[in-house]
């Protein structure tokens, strides 16, 4: 019905219900969304801590996380390393993307490879090279290449095989640490 000043309807109750019950979830589904951006933000925080059992619960947390949304924990760690943010930081978003049974969807694959080649790209001629933090951050990258390569190989192959030549010595490390891993599919030719 329409009035000068507005225009009303009628709607059987089971359609105003419906409405109702999606205007809830979509407030439970922002509440939800504001509690998961600041426990991320807690976890950015801890990744940096000096004490190493800290820094493994934080990447535990980001795979339990993953397990319970994967687009939406691997759309953070990407923001956290566009951030450019701290070695420990990266070495956080490393393990937490590379975790196998996380790794089941070629698009999330992509993903993460896209994560693995922009910090990979970091290291390149790293004036930190002799830090503690960039050691573990090696050591990550030392290990994360093959899981994401035997998730998906072609397209891992694709990204990790540019690095394969580099010149750069911790590059080289990482590529050998990698191809020694069982996990690591033949690259194809």
């Amino acid at each position: 019905m329409f009035t000068r000043n507005s225009a009303s309807f009628h709607a059987a109750d089971s359609e105003v219900h419906g409405i109702l019950a999606r205007q809830r979830e979509i407030e439970e589904l922002r509440r939800r969304h504001a509690l998961l951006e600041e426990e991320a933000t807690r976890l950015r925080t801890h990744a940096t801590d000096a004490r190493w059992r800290v820094r493994e619960a934080v990447a535990l947390a980001l795979q339990r996380w993953g397990a319970e949304d994967i687009h939406l924990m691997v759309d953070a760690m990407a923001g956290w390393v566009r951030d450019a943010p701290s070695r420990l930081v990266q070495r956080a978003a490393v393990a937490a993307v590379c975790e196998p049974p996380l790794l089941d969807e070629s698009p999330i694959v992509q993903r993460v490879l896209a994560i693995l080649d922009a910090i990979t790209g970091t290291i390149v001629a790293a004036p930190d090279r002799r830090t503690d933090t960039f050691r573990v951050l090696r050591q990550a990258l030392g290990y994360g290449w093959s899981v994401a390569v035997a998730a998906d190989p072609a397209p891992g192959w694709a990204r990790f095989g540019r690095w394969a030549d580099s010149t750069d010595p911790d590059v080289a490390w990482l590529v050998r640490e990698n191809l020694r891993k069982r996990r690591m599919p033949p690259r194809p030719s």
